[in-house]
Formats: C-alpha cells, structure tokens, sequence
C-alpha cells in the first residue's frame, strides 16, 4: 500500500526495498489544541543500509538530499556524502529528537529542528524572550559552522544560513486541526524553495507557507497540499 501511494504521487520506487520484518510505524495521538506525540517504531527502517542510501542518490543525481533520524545516522551520512560530492545541497531533520553523530554533521548543509530537537541538540531549551532566542540560536549555529532553520510552530521560523545573520520567517496565519506533520511540510517546501533557486529566505517562506496551510487539514500525507495546492502557494508567494 505505502509502494502504491508513492506511485500515485510520482515518487520513484525502483530503489525500495523489501525486508524480513515489520514496517516502520508512528502512531499519533492529538489532543483537542491539535498538538501532537508521535511514538516512533523504526522497524525496517532500521535496516537501511549505507550503501542502498549512497546508491539511490548516486542514481538519481538530486538537487537537494533530505536526511532524519529515523534510519541509521550512517545510512544517512552516506547519502549526504555522495550528495556533497554530486553538488546537491543536503538537509537533516533530526527528527525524532536525538544526538547527531559527528559524521552526519560533517555532510550536514541545513540542520532543520524544532524546538524540542533544538533543545536536545544545543543542550538548552529556547528561551521566551525573543532577544536571548535568537541568541541562542546564532550561538548554536556558530558553534556548529552550519546554517540552520529552526521551526517555531506558529511563529514560523528563524533561519541563519552559515556566517549571515538569523532572520525569523512568520507563518500565515491560520487555525490549527492538527499539527502532526507540519515539520515535514516545512521540511519539503523549504527543501523544493531551494531546489528551484530560491535565496534561503525565500525557501523558508515557502516552508512556512505548506506547513501553515497542512494544519488546516487532519493527518500527515492526506494534509499535504498536492500539486493544485503547492502551485497555488507558490502563486500566493510570487504575488
């Protein structure tokens, strides 16, 4: 089933792979603010290997790599090594929240968290006051020599590409059913912003703009805007 909607949505399926064992899984429970806790079981994905992931982006010659915590940092760090050495930008999530290996950082162009994974990465919670935040997270971003976006909820995003300035990206503004997801829409827009030759902030708006308009709707994937929608964001955006 999940091989068949990939399909339908245009997504290449010749390099996935079947394994012995359960598929990953990650039941969601929302309360009635419609904030989420996603319990993740990795199953399968646990058994992606280094060189499968290296292999796919070699094969299919990316403009940007997308990379989370949900199969084995390795794997992923070969992926974005073979990523760097075709010239594609390549973006992490670390999702769900964990510490990152310092061979994925090395590979790393743009460390995407949120708030939570920020604070299990930069070993401090991000503060209220607007000010000591975005120091907070100028200093996490120096220390690691990276760019980051970090994702705010509905407060959008403060992006820092490496050695500029942090500027905070607003998300439009609208009223949540369900914000499961909303990180990987954000993760995707921003990802395809870049992509097509986007500035940054650009991108970001981009992000910001696909999260905000997936909270709208119940669920992950059926949330997402489809063609119709991204094309109409994009319009929105231009305009």
């Amino acid at each position: 089933a999940t091989i068949a909607n990939f399909e339908r949505e245009g997504i290449a399926t010749q390099h996935v792979a079947r394994v012995p064992g359960s598929s990953g899984v990650a039941p969601i429970w929302v309360d009635g603010r419609g904030s989420n806790r996603i319990i993740i079981v990795a199953g399968a994905n646990l058994r992606v290997s280094p060189a499968a992931a290296e292999a796919g982006v070699v094969a299919s010659r990316p403009a940007v790599v997308i990379g989370q915590f949900e199969i084995p940092q390795a794997t992923t760090a070969a992926g974005f090594r073979a990523a760097r050495a075709s010239g594609a930008t390549t973006i992490l999530n670390p999702a769900a929240a964990a510490d990152m290996a310092p061979e994925l950082l090395a590979v790393t162009d743009w460390l995407v968290p949120n708030e939570t994974e920020f604070a299990r990465l930069a070993g401090e919670s991000l503060a209220e006051d607007p000010d000591v935040e975005a120091r907070q997270i100028e200093a996490f971003a120096t220390r690691l020599g990276i760019s980051v976006a970090v994702t705010l909820g509905s407060r959008g995003a403060a992006v820092m590409a490496a050695g500029d300035r942090l500027t905070r990206v607003p998300a439009p503004p609208v009223t949540a059913v369900d914000t499961t997801g909303a990180g990987d829409a954000f993760v995707g827009g921003f990802a395809v912003g870049l992509a097509m030759g986007r500035d940054p902030l650009a991108a970001a708006r981009l992000g910001c703009a696909a999260a905000s308009d997936s909270v709208t709707r119940p669920g992950t994937q059926l949330s997402y805007p489809d063609r119709v929608q991204a094309a109409r964001l994009l319009v929105a955006l231009e305009g």
